[in-house]
């Protein structure tokens, strides 16, 4: 007989239990596990069976601390005999894609101070030992001993060009993942030493050496300038000196100055007006000790001294001329040649060095 009420025809027996609609059978269950243990390992491990990457030059535990130690696949490619790139593959989230560059070069003989682009800087992390290098959240270099030019660009290396071993980190997937400057100081030291051994064109007796033990000289926190003793240097006078509208001065050193065994730089900048301001260098200024970074300045016509029994240089960059005519103006610095002899003189002093 038909029911003309319209509700649904009666059912005898319990309603199955929604709980009861989930459950899986164990077979199925323990095949989706299988899958996601086979993927984290896929996706968390080293890609190759030896431990060793780039040549041979670095470990994949040294790759990964650079890369920033989240899970993921690390894989390798040797793009030429001293190019190489590593990857990190992530695949849950926080461990995202990252690349590391790792390449020996050869670049020009006043390395690292390039007119208008010095790659060492009082914003740079500095090598406190062994070969000189400078680093910071992008990557870093060191220097290699200068005997390996041979074995990187024959072609070159009858000149005067420097070798080099450079590191450059980068994250497509995050931007503001960046590198550890002690871990890439670490992975630089031991890829040095082992393209040195590798090549023997160092860390032999009477030899140059190859990397450089930790710990590394910190960028001190950027902070206003003493316009009568900037840098901390006493004497280093400035006048009123800002940025062209008026921005407040600041400084941030690197090294140490008062040290024989160390060198020293300090930058002095502005923080340009308006919602996107950015960092302005005016001049940077250095006390040049390792004995290869002076030879790198032997052209530049830089004041030296005799300063607790080394040789110094006193290095400076006036990097206010990339600023518009009327900005620099504005600024009140002082000339270049003016702004040298302030410095040379206060650091001089300072370093009670021999005239």
């Amino acid at each position: 007989m038909n029911d003309d009420t319209g509700a649904p025809p009666a059912t005898s027996g319990p309603a199955p239990s929604r709980r009861a609609r989930r459950w899986w059978p164990a077979g199925a269950l323990a095949a989706v596990l299988a899958v996601l243990a086979g993927s984290f390992t896929y996706f968390n491990t080293n890609a190759f069976a030896g431990d060793r990457l780039c040549h041979g030059w670095i470990s994949a535990d040294e790759a990964r601390e650079v890369l920033g130690g989240s899970p993921g696949r690390v894989s390798a490619d040797e793009d030429s005999p001293w190019w190489c790139t590593v990857e990190r593959t992530g695949w849950f989230p926080g461990s995202g894609d990252a690349r590391l560059t790792v390449r020996a070069e050869l670049k020009s003989a006043d390395h690292p101070f390039g007119r208008d682009a010095w790659e060492m800087t009082g914003a740079t992390h500095l090598a406190a030992g062994g070969a000189p290098g400078a680093y910071d959240a992008t990557g870093g270099w060191t220097l290699l001993p200068a005997s390996c030019a041979k074995e990187i660009e024959p072609a070159k290396a009858a000149g005067s060009a420097t070798p080099v071993l450079s590191a450059t980190v980068n994250s497509p997937s995050d931007p503001s993942d960046t590198a550890d400057p002690a871990a890439t100081a670490r992975l630089l030291a031991s890829a040095a030493r082992s393209i040195a051994e590798g090549s023997r064109c160092g860390t032999g007796e009477g030899k140059e050496s190859a990397g450089g033990p930790e710990p590394l000289y910190a960028p001190s926190a950027v902070a206003r300038t003493n316009t009568a003793a900037a840098c901390g240097l006493p004497g280093f006078r400035l006048g009123r000196v800002t940025g062209p509208r008026g921005e407040q001065l600041r400084q941030q050193t690197s090294g140490e100055l008062t040290s024989p065994d160390a060198d020293w730089f300090c930058d002095l900048s502005f923080r340009a007006a308006g919602p996107r301001g950015k960092d302005v260098t005016l001049a940077r200024f250095a006390v040049v000790r390792d004995a290869r970074l002076v030879a790198a300045l032997g052209n530049r016509g830089f004041t030296s001294a005799r300063c607790a029994g080394r040789e110094t240089v006193f290095a400076f960059d006036d990097v206010s001329s990339l600023l518009e005519p009327e900005d620099r103006e504005a600024t009140g610095l002082p000339e270049t040649a003016a702004l040298a002899d302030r410095y040379e003189a206060a650091a001089a002093k300072a370093l009670e060095c021999a005239t």
